[in-house]
């Protein structure tokens, strides 16, 4: 006998549709914090205060949060400096010190959890340019004063401007640094002769003629001293440009306008014949200028590295003066010069090979 068998409905077919393998897990990403840069403020030549925050902890909690800097782009805590400035969440800030001057700097905020570490954005800061730098050359000091650059007016305008003082036209220069005073007779000996004389050795010339100015050498002595000094310290000594030299009298951008270095009394910041009675004195014994500097009215007259030459009216960016000539330019005016010859624009012209008792030098620096 034949067994009717119920029908089928659509619903009770077997599903015969093959299963795909199961697709592979994607492990979670890891939760590190939210961090952000904030800005870096009251800088210095040497410090600076950077600000960042944890915005959130994404579940674990902030168990060190800081900064990290570099002098190159893309920092980050295996290569470039750490800062650590506590922990959790919120603003934070942090004062750094120790950096180098006149150096620009990249740096980010960073937050760490157990899950890793993030970092906020890379923002850079510049730190400032020191002021004045001092040197100890073999014992003896040496202070250079920092010339912020700029646009001034060089040459003579004035009723008692010479011919050769003149045109006056507009010079455009770079930031420097300049010494402080003309080289003295100390210097000298440390630089040349690597050592000061003792008090038991020389005791004339170290009580009384170690800090006056170092005079009675050439034009190419005074390079040779420079280029010494450089090996010695590996950096970039020179002459004075003559633009350099007058905007420096001048006062740089603190110019007040005066017709000495410092002054419109020349007694008051020079040693000149009328006052000194040719007789060359110790260094910044006068009135210092508007940046500072001392002698650059009086006392010696200075070696620039320019050639002597006539001006020119065009306006001039760092000018190094002629390719060639017979004189070699000095400026300031010395004991054996009138008041009115030791003005910040008068010019004089020496002869490279010639010593004489009345002129020296000052030192120059690039700001580097």
């Amino acid at each position: 006998m034949l067994l009717a068998l119920p029908a089928c409905s659509e619903d009770s077919k077997e599903d015969t549709t093959p299963i795909a393998p199961d697709a592979p897990t994607v492990p979670d990403e890891k939760q590190v914090p939210q961090v952000t840069t904030l800005e870096a403020q009251n800088v210095t030549e040497s410090s600076v205060e950077l600000s960042g925050e944890v915005i959130a902890d994404n579940g674990y909690r902030v168990i060190e949060r800081g900064f990290v800097y570099s002098i190159s782009e893309n920092p980050d805590i295996e290569t470039a400096v750490k800062f650590e400035s506590g922990r959790g969440l919120g603003e934070y800030s942090a004062t750094v010190r120790g950096l180098q001057s006149n150096t620009t700097y990249h740096f980010k905020a960073y937050a760490t959890n157990s899950q890793g570490t993030s970092y906020g954005e890379e923002l850079t800061f510049t730190t400032e340019a020191e002021d004045v730098k001092i040197f100890n050359i073999n014992n003896a000091v040496l202070t250079m004063v920092r010339v912020e650059g700029g646009i001034f007016q060089m040459g003579g305008s004035d009723e008692s401007a010479q011919s050769y003082e003149k045109p006056v036209h507009n010079v455009t220069l770079d930031d420097y640094y300049i010494g402080l005073c003309e080289v003295t007779n100390e210097q000298w000996e440390a630089v040349v002769n690597g050592r000061i004389p003792s008090p038991m050795e020389d005791p004339i010339w170290y009580n009384n003629e170690r800090f006056l100015p170092k005079t009675m050498i050439s034009h190419g002595e005074c390079l040779d001293f420079i280029s010494k000094l450089n090996a010695q310290t590996g950096l970039e000594f020179s002459l004075p440009t003559e633009a350099q030299w007058e905007y420096a009298a001048r006062g740089g951008k603190k110019s007040l306008g005066y017709t000495y270095s410092g002054s419109n009394d020349a007694s008051e910041v020079g040693w000149c014949y009328e006052n000194a009675a040719t007789q060359v004195t110790v260094v910044g014994t006068k009135v210092a200028n508007e940046l500072g500097l001392y002698d650059m009215t009086g006392n010696v007259n200075e070696w620039c590295s320019d050639w002597y030459g006539p001006y020119s009216s065009e306006d001039q960016t760092n000018p190094v003066g002629p390719d060639s000539g017979n004189y070699r330019v000095m400026r300031g005016g010395s004991v054996i010069n009138f008041y009115n010859e030791c003005r910040i624009s008068h010019r004089f012209g020496g002869e490279p090979n010639s010593h004489l008792y009345f002129v020296g030098f000052r030192l120059v620096l690039k700001d580097n």
